[in-house]
């Protein structure tokens, strides 16, 4: 975790010293190796697309409709250090006030994913005991800490934990799994496992729909024509605080929103940009017919125009969070 740090610490440094060339090459994640992430846009344009094998999951009673591969992971991996460059840190200031993490408390990461948040977490707290829990494991396990377990979970179905288990859980980006009608069962479901006076952090963007016809909207209005034929709302974001209230399980201490302009030129901003590109990839299955494209040939067109479009258009990426303390 320490040489992924500086290895995005030293990229990001290169590319400010580099306006003119900001294009770079991204590695995979190999089992049992080192990751390293560059927020660039040239990696995979010409040899991803929907045409090319992409692994999904096979979870029947899932809405998520992202891939599971290697290609994924290293995205989720380079979003996890742009969503902590947007908002200062992994945990919002209010949690640090609340509870103890330098002496240790325990802590659940609900839809883990790669486990780069527990992973980075880890490296800042090591006092903390860890779980992560997803419907698909796809942890590189040499990476994780001792003190980290994984568990398969389904936050609609059921955690497989006791109540009021953990003293911070966190919800991110479940926004592509969760249908309108299951995110108050799924909230429900976070603060049963959470102890009381413990915390919930729920982090999710909101995609607004502009009706533009520059290659951002026009794939931000096809992910809008997706998830709303999936009962999805990719707006869930600015619903967040009242979706906690209406539990009546906890109170809503803290609510950041926060907003990054993807053409800007600043190292958050590219990170960002490398992200929506690489979610376009991982989305073509879904989105190809939605944007007309025919082929592997139009869905790297698309691509590359997708890249002029986020490099010169402005476009503001919104993304809420909220703390909730269990009553």
């Amino acid at each position: 975790m320490g040489h992924l740090l500086t290895k995005l610490n030293n990229e990001d440094d290169q590319t400010k010293d580099k306006n003119s060339n900001r294009s770079h090459h991204s590695k995979s994640i190999n089992s049992g190796s080192q990751v390293s992430f560059t927020p660039g846009f040239q990696a995979s344009t010409e040899n991803s697309s929907s045409r090319t094998q992409r692994e999904f999951h096979k979870e029947e009673q899932s809405t998520y409709w992202l891939p599971k591969d290697e290609d994924e992971q290293l995205r989720l991996t380079g979003q996890h250090f742009a969503l902590k460059e947007l908002f200062g840190g992994n945990i919002l200031s209010k949690a640090k006030e609340v509870l103890d993490f330098k002496n240790g408390v325990s802590v659940l990461d609900i839809g883990c994913g790669s486990g780069v948040w527990t992973m980075d977490m880890a490296s800042i707290y090591p006092n903390c005991a860890y779980e992560c829990c997803d419907i698909v494991d796809v942890i590189n396990k040499k990476m994780m800490p001792q003190k980290c377990k994984f568990s398969y979970g389904n936050l609609v179905k059921g955690l497989p934990y006791a109540d009021n288990t953990f003293d911070f859980v966190q919800i991110r980006f479940f926004v592509y799994a969760l249908t309108e009608k299951e995110w108050p069962i799924a909230i429900k479901e976070a603060l049963r496992v959470t102890k009381v006076g413990g915390l919930l952090q729920i982090i999710e963007h909101d995609i607004k729909d502009h009706g533009d016809l520059n290659a951002t909207y026009r794939f931000t209005d096809a992910v809008h024509s997706v998830s709303r034929a999936r009962g999805q709302d990719t707006r869930i974001g600015k619903e967040l605080q009242r979706l906690v209230d209406e539990t009546e399980m906890a109170n809503v201490i803290q609510m950041e929103r926060k907003q990054c302009n993807l053409c800007a030129n600043n190292a958050t901003a590219r990170k960002f940009a490398w992200n929506w590109r690489e979610v376009a990839s991982s989305m073509m299955p879904a989105v190809a017919p939605y944007l007309g494209l025919q082929d592997s040939d139009d869905e790297k067109r698309f691509l590359r125009e997708l890249e002029h479009s986020l490099k010169t258009n402005d476009y503001f990426y919104t993304v809420y969070a909220v703390i909730g303390q269990k009553i």
